[in-house]
């Protein structure tokens, strides 16, 4: 004898909610997804130090994390390399670019990583 099964099937379907800026001395600029954003720190003095501000908004109903992916380099250091946004807030990301000698540092890739979910 066949035994009826009854089901309550639900879903949702959802989507990153993220939103980037950099912040610098002469404004700020929404970075968008896909191409790369160009980051000029300018000329610093050696031993100096400048900074460039990247906020994470999280404008979604689930936590966001992001992860910031680059090949090591002495002369560039980022913190926090990796957080979690909670729904409805936002987080500072500083990027400092310190040289200790005569040195440049040209096209060095970095990428932001936005990781979402529930």
């Amino acid at each position: 004898k066949a035994t009826r099964l009854a089901l309550n099937i639900k879903g949702e379907g959802f989507d990153n909610h993220a939103s980037i800026t950099m912040e610098d001395e002469r404004g700020s600029v929404q970075v968008q997804p896909g191409g790369p954003t160009a980051i000029d720190f300018g000329e610093v003095h050696l031993n100096e130090m400048r900074q460039k501000t990247i906020t994470v908004t999280n404008k979604g109903k689930y936590p966001i994390e992001y992860d910031w992916q680059t090949v090591k380099n002495r002369l560039l250091t980022i913190k926090p390399p990796r957080g979690i946004v909670q729904k409805g807030e936002k987080q500072e990301v500083k990027l400092f670019f310190h040289p200790m000698s005569e040195q440049q540092m040209n096209d060095h890739p970095v990428e932001l990583k936005v990781i979402n979910g529930p």
